[in-house]
């Protein structure tokens, strides 16, 4: 445990070719093999997380944020924002977004949301970036490992935003190897 984390680390992104890993729905019981298939590797990920898995594993979060990862809002309970009226929006980023605040001592300041289901109003009422990906895994929808591990070590190109689940046992079985494959 000597390492600050690879999120405390500045890679010079316009010199190397750099990717985001993002992880939605934690934290849960996978969460701490995914921070050790990280640490292991010296990379860093975001963490977009359910206020509801955050009150639950408190600890995991305050990991997440000492090994150098970012925190990011995926509401309370993963709803679908535009369905909601602007208070019930507020409340979700807010009350999430407060409590990540205090486990993790970072500022949050990017929200993720559910289903990746956003509309202007939303965007209005969160004041602040949602960030989407531009690789989805799909790991929630039943690929083997081998295919799973493939399309995500061969997808990715510099500036893709991957999207994964940090509560897929899945996920937590490959990623050890995807990210071997994609640091080659």
């Amino acid at each position: 445990a000597g390492s600050r984390g690879a999120g405390f680390e500045r890679v010079p992104c316009d010199l190397v070719p750099c990717m985001a890993m993002t992880f939605d729905d934690g934290p849960g019981g996978l969460t701490g093999g995914i921070l050790d298939a990280l640490r292991e590797r010296g990379t860093a990920a975001t963490f977009y997380m359910l206020g509801q898995n955050a009150a639950r594993h408190p600890d995991l979060v305050r990991r997440v944020a000492a090994e150098g990862h970012q925190v990011g809002n995926h509401t309370w309970n993963h709803p679908r924002l535009p369905m909601l009226d602007d208070a019930e929006i507020g409340e979700q980023l807010a009350d999430t977004a407060a409590l990540l605040r205090q486990l993790s001592g970072q500022p949050v300041s990017t929200f993720r949301p559910p289903y990746g289901d956003v509309d202007q109003r939303v965007l209005r009422v969160a004041g602040q970036p949602a960030v989407m990906w531009s690789i989805d895994t799909r790991d929630w929808a039943g690929a083997d490992d081998a295919t799973l591990a493939q399309y995500t070590v061969s997808a990715p190109r510099p500036g893709s935003i991957v999207l994964m689940h940090d509560i897929q046992a899945v996920t937590a079985r490959v990623l050890p190897g995807i990210l071997d494959g994609l640091l080659d």
